[in-house]
């Protein structure tokens, strides 16, 4: 359960910064590499938008594999792809060069890969 939370966590608080960006936040150095510095142009709002569905979907598997909630279709055989998703996106965020990205995006990814890890091994 400890994996879920903390995955559950950082999944959160991911989202609300993707749908701060798609509701015109002028923080778009927080991602995408910080490419555009204020608010996001409208295809990059959308891509904002999907991530934070992905991420939605993602806290979803965590959390049915975690065994705290039931639903159908059974999806918690997706745990591993949570898995090599979060690790890819440590990588990404160690690497973006924005600073600023790199200091909420690293933590939140290294959430997302312990935490899934955990619930993935059935810790």
């Amino acid at each position: 359960m400890v994996g879920a939370v903390i995955f559950s966590i950082a999944a959160l608080l991911a989202i609300c910064l993707h749908l701060a960006l798609v509701l015109g936040a002028p923080i778009g150095f927080m991602t995408m590499g910080g490419r555009n510095p204020g608010v996001l142009p409208p295809k990059a709002r959308v891509a904002s938008f999907l991530q934070a569905v992905l991420l939605a979907g993602f806290i979803a598997i965590v959390l049915q594999r975690a065994g705290l909630v039931e639903f159908e279709p059974n999806l918690s055989w997706l745990i591993w792809i949570v898995v090599a998703v979060s690790a890819v996106s440590l990588v990404a965020n160690s690497i973006t060069p924005s600073k600023r990205e790199r200091l909420f995006g690293v933590p939140a990814a290294l959430g997302f890969l312990v935490g899934s890890t955990l619930v993935a091994l059935g810790e």
